[in-house]
This record gives structure tokens, C-alpha cells and sequence, in this order.
């Protein structure tokens, strides 16, 4: 009797762990039906039925993104030969370049105007190392422009017009056989070519002015900043008073200058005093 009933408790048992097996298993069947129910095909294979069904999936890829990135600033310096020195240093390090320099003396300041071509990445490093170097920063603005939109669409324009030429190519070499039909082939390729050189330059161009962005400077340093950088009234004064005698001394070599212009004027005038007493007469008796 107990061998019965330890059978028959086994058996339940067993019934039991085949059940829940079989409520774990999803039928291949039932993964048919959910496809064709929401899907295309109305099967999936077995990588598809593994891969779980998200809204989470990548994006396709877009094309990279085009900016062109130029700064304008004025500066006042306490050492302007030594900032183009550091400027330069700064540029072939980073590898680009200092371009466009002009260095005007003035009576009262030295100036530079110069242009920096560095490239993008090293962009806002040039600038804060330009401040830094700077006494006082006076003005500084900075423009980002987007050009993606016309890279991408250069670029499709020149896939095409390559693949309008490429068969206008075919048909020259294989289906032109007439003088006249030779003739228009090779114009329609001439304007092709043209076209896509001026596409092929421009996006170039494109390609150079975001690789390398655009600094443009221009620093200032007051006359006497290098000695000593915020100097007493007594000494603008000196300062002044040396200006003043400098300009008088340009003022004296000026008349002098304007007086040896005018010569052949003063030999005349010379004359005349010498002979005023003969000519007064000759005028009173006539």
C-alpha cells in the first residue's frame, strides 16, 4: 500500500515540472501568430526571435558636421615683440601659422594687425592664450558658421555630374561615330568637367576653412608701456613736454625745407630790395 501511494505522489510530481516547462516555452507557433499579426513577413528566424524588440534602435549616420570658425580682437599689450614672438611660437607648435602681419610705429603707440590660421580644436586655446598675454582686452568677437548643408549638397551635386560625365564618356568611346556626334560628346564632357572643378574647389575650400579657423588680431602697445606699465602724471608730462619739442623740431624742418623750395621766390624778392630805390624813381617819373 505505502509503495501505491509513493508511486502516485511521484507521478504528481513529475506532472507538475512538465507543466511549468511547457508555460515557460513560448511555441513557435505562437511567435508566427505575433508576427503576422504586426509584422511584415509573419516569421522571424531564430537571430530575430533572440533580438528583443525596442524602440531604442541607432539612428542611421548623418554626415559630419561643417563649421567655420573665425574671432576678431583688439588688444593692448605691454610688449609687442614679444607677444608676435610668443604667437608665433604658439601657432608652429599647434601646427599652423601667422599670416598677414603689418607693424605701423605711430607717435604715440606701436600696432600690429596679423591674421592666425590654427586649427579648429586648438581654437578657444589661442584665444585664452592671447588673453592671457594681453594688459587689457578691448574687443573680441567670435562667429561659428554651419556649412554643412551646402557640403552635403556640393557633394551630391558632384557625385552626379561625375556620373553624367563618366557616360557621356561611355558613349564617346563606344557609341559616337559620326564627326558631329563625336563633337557634342566632348562638349557636354568639357562643361562637366568645368562644372565639377569649380564644385571640387569650393569644396576644398570648405574643407580647409574647417580644418583651420581664423584669428584675427590687432594689439597695441602705448609708447613707454614696456618700461613701466601705469607711470605717474610727472612723467606723462616729461612725455608731453618730449612729444611737444618733437613735433616743433618737425615743424622747423618743414619752413626750412619749404623755404629751399621756394628759392627762385627769394632771389627775386632779394632783387627787388636791392633795386627798390631805381624802380620807386623810374615809377614816380613816369
Amino acid at each position: 500500500m505505502n509503495s501505491y501511494l509513493l508511486s502516485f505522489v511521484f507521478f504528481l510530481m513529475l506532472s507538475s515540472c512538465q507543466h511549468a516547462a511547457d508555460s515557460t516555452t513560448v511555441p513557435e507557433a505562437a511567435v508566427e501568430y505575433e508576427a503576422s499579426d504586426g509584422g511584415e513577413s509573419g516569421q522571424y528566424t531564430k537571430a530575430q526571435q533572440q533580438v528583443p524588440l525596442t524602440d531604442d534602435a541607432p539612428p542611421p549616420p548623418s554626415a559630419p558636421t561643417l563649421l567655420l570658425r573665425a574671432a576678431n580682437c583688439r588688444l593692448r599689450v605691454d610688449s609687442l615683440e614679444l607677444v608676435l614672438a610668443k604667437l608665433e611660437r604658439l601657432a608652429g607648435f599647434y601646427e599652423g601659422y601667422v599670416a598677414e602681419v603689418d607693424i605701423q610705429n605711430e607717435p604715440y603707440k606701436r600696432r600690429a594687425q596679423l591674421s592666425v590660421r590654427i586649427p579648429t580644436k586648438y581654437f578657444a586655446l589661442t584665444l585664452d592664450s592671447l588673453q592671457a598675454w594681453a594688459s587689457t582686452v578691448e574687443y573680441q568677437h567670435i562667429s561659428t558658421t554651419d556649412v554643412t548643408e551646402e557640403y552635403v549638397d556640393l557633394k551630391s551635386r558632384l557625385d552626379t555630374k561625375k556620373a553624367v560625365r563618366d557616360r557621356y564618356l561611355s558613349i564617346l568611346r563606344n557609341q559616337a561615330k559620326t564627326v558631329e556626334e563625336i563633337l557634342l560628346a566632348e562638349e557636354k564632357i568639357r562643361i562637366l568637367q568645368e562644372e565639377i572643378e569649380v564644385k571640387e574647389g569650393r569644396l576644398r575650400y570648405l574643407e580647409n576653412r574647417a580644418a583651420l579657423s581664423t584669428i584675427h588680431v590687432e594689439m597695441y602697445q602705448p609708447a613707454g608701456a614696456q618700461m613701466e606699465v601705469h607711470s605717474g602724471w610727472l612723467k606723462d608730462l616729461g612725455q608731453d613736454i618730449w612729444y611737444a619739442l618733437r613735433a616743433g623740431g618737425q615743424m622747423l624742418r618743414f619752413l626750412f625745407l619749404a623755404l629751399l623750395y621756394l628759392w627762385p621766390l627769394l632771389i627775386i624778392a632779394v632783387l627787388i630790395w636791392w633795386k627798390r630805390k631805381r624802380i620807386f624813381r623810374r615809377w614816380h617819373k613816369g
